[in-house]
Formats: C-alpha cells, structure tokens, sequence
C-alpha cells in the first residue's frame, strides 16, 4: 500500500525534463515543502489537458469516496493495479482519468512484536519520480468542478527493496510511460495496464525514521531523517544487561 509519502523538491524542473509542453506559468507558485502527505489532505497532481495536451498541475484531495450497497461512504486511497480495470469503483477513471502523483519518497511500516516501525524509500540517484494514480470528478452536478477533484494511488507488489517490510508498494511509473499513462485519448485498457510494469530491483534505498511520521500533523525535514535500526537498538540494549 502507500500510507504516506513526501515532496519537497521542484516539481517544475521535473516537468520540464520530461514534457516538452510544460509551461511554468501555467502553474504559479503553489509548491510548497511536505514532508508527511496523508490520505484526505491536498496534494500535488499533474494530468495532462483533455484536448491540448498540455501538462496541468492540481491540487486535489487523497482518497475516492465509494458508497457501498448500504448507502455508507467510505475513503479509499489506493488501488490495486492487478486489478483495478475490473473494479467498479475505478474502472471508469482508469480508462479516462489518469495523473501522475510527484513524490520525493513514501513511507512504510514494518511490525516488530507490538510495534512498527516506519521506513523511508527514495531513489537512489534521483530526487522526483511519480506514482501511478487515477482521479475522480466531483460528485453531484450541482458541484463546481474545480471543487473536491480526488485522486487514488496504484499499488502493486513489492519489489526486494521493500517486500522486507511490507507486502505492496505504490506503482513506481517508468518516465518512458508516462506521456502514454497521461494521453487521455488511450483508452483501451490491455494496453494502459501494460504500463504498469514494477519497478525494477536495486533502485530504490530505505532507511528507518522516527515514528514522528505517524502523526499527521508532523510535517518538516526529521520525518525523513535516519534514525538507528530497530536491530541496531536491540543490540545496544542488550549490552547494558
């Protein structure tokens, strides 16, 4: 799954590496530093234009909200990408509203007895990647459209990096697919889902952080800083007795 992850870098010297029709005064001066983005909050999205095909960037909320057969809403902020072209709840924007989620890093937990242990993942050689994602209208037409646009991240499973502590990561797209991933005119499902490919071994780096992460009120540079292993820790403890 992806429970939490940050953007700090430049999102336009990302854009302009690699789409030709990014233009940074489309954009403003919106970005600002987050260190801990949480499902519900406001996050950076980039989607291309339905008919110019320029890139656009939004600000939308995390999570899709589904009703359920009982008429109760839930919040739902990631997708299974082996199987999300045959859920009703996401088929619809799979095949006609996609976008990319830029992302500095993401964090995962790992259990150890009664606790867990957040990990940091970034890349090794580079700081912006994106994340494979889709987005829902409002709803209700009576809605302004620029009001309550959501997104929902792809995850898939979990290469050797992060498969040591947990199951699923989010779909780490390749920048050769993202033009592709973004046309809005692709709509044929086998061939979107054949740009989900996972992301290949050794390019990612993990490092344990503080549980500060947890509280979704943190957000500054000591989320991501490293902290001693919990392995480490439990050696050094076992010195003092």
């Amino acid at each position: 799954m992806c429970g939490r992850y940050c953007l700090y870098s430049s999102v336009s010297d990302w854009g302009q590496m690699y789409f030709p029709r990014w233009h940074d005064d489309q954009h403003g001066n919106w970005q600002i530093e987050r260190f801990n983005i949480a499902p519900s909050q406001n996050a950076t999205v980039c989607l291309a234009g339905r008919n110019t095909g320029t890139i656009k960037v939004r600000q939308m909320r995390w999570g899709f909200n589904v009703q359920n057969g009982s008429g109760k809403r839930s919040m739902l902020t990631n997708a299974r990408a082996e199987t999300i072209g045959k859920k009703v709840a996401f088929a619809d924007a799979f095949r006609y509203r996609r976008c990319l989620i830029p992302a500095d890093g993401f964090y995962e937990w790992k259990s150890f007895g009664s606790k867990k242990q957040p990990y940091y993942f970034s890349f090794a050689e580079q700081n912006v990647f994106a994340m494979a994602a889709i987005w829902e209208e409002p709803l209700g037409s009576q809605r302004d459209p620029n009001e309550d646009l959501r997104f929902c991240i792809l995850t898939t499973s979990a290469n050797e990096q992060v498969s040591g502590v947990h199951h699923r990561m989010p779909v780490i797209l390749d920048p050769a697919y993202y033009q592709n991933w973004l046309c809005p005119r692709t709509t044929d499902g086998v061939s979107i889902h054949g740009l989900l490919q996972p992301l290949q071994a050794r390019t990612l780096q993990r490092w344990p952080v503080s549980t500060l992460v947890n509280r979704v009120t943190s957000d500054s540079p000591a989320c991501i800083q490293e902290i001693d292993s919990p392995a480490r820790l439990a050696t050094r403890q076992g010195f003092l007795f």
